[in-house]
This record gives structure tokens, C-alpha cells and sequence, in this order.
């Protein structure tokens, strides 16, 4: 299932709307959806947040290590295929 917020949004205002036993005009319904839409955008972008900086207080110099190691590799890795295609 794809995460689209907005059509997340809009199944949310749909199951209000019969939890409630409303029925909003069109418009309202678009309204409203954009507002929940809104909402689930910005406590993505927290929770995003947080995780990234708990990740990197907790990894900080690990994560460097492993940049300079992927790097490293990386060039091996170049090395390697440009002696490979030197010998055909």
C-alpha cells in the first residue's frame, strides 16, 4: 500500500463522517481532509526528526567511522573494476 497522506486523509474525514453520522458537502469534506492531511505531515516530520537526532546522539562517531569505511570501499571497489576491465 502506497503512503499517501491525502488519500489517508480523506478515508479519515469518510470514517468520521460515519462514526459521526454526518454527511459534509464536498467542499467541507476536501476542507477538512487537507486539515488531517496537514496534521499527519507535520507529526511525520517530528517523528522523523527525533529519530534522526536520537540516531545520531547516539551514533555520532560510529556513523563517521562508517562513512570513512564505505568510502574506503568505494574506492577499492573502483580500483577493482578498472583493473578488471585493464585485463579484457
Amino acid at each position: 500500500m502506497a503512503f499517501d497522506l491525502g488519500t489517508r486523509a480523506q478515508l479519515a474525514v469518510t470514517e468520521t463522517m460515519h462514526a459521526i453520522h454526518a454527511d459534509l458537502p464536498e467542499d467541507e469534506q476536501r476542507t477538512v481532509a487537507t486539515i488531517i492531511e496537514h496534521a499527519m505531515a507535520d507529526a511525520v516530520r517530528a517523528a522523523t526528526s527525533e529519530v534522526s537526532a536520537a540516531i545520531e546522539s547516539h551514533f555520532g562517531p560510529e556513523m563517521d567511522k562508517a562513512h570513512q569505511l564505505q568510502d574506503q570501499i568505494d574506492r577499492c571497489h573502483t580500483a577493482l573494476i578498472a583493473n578488471l576491465s585493464s585485463l579484457r
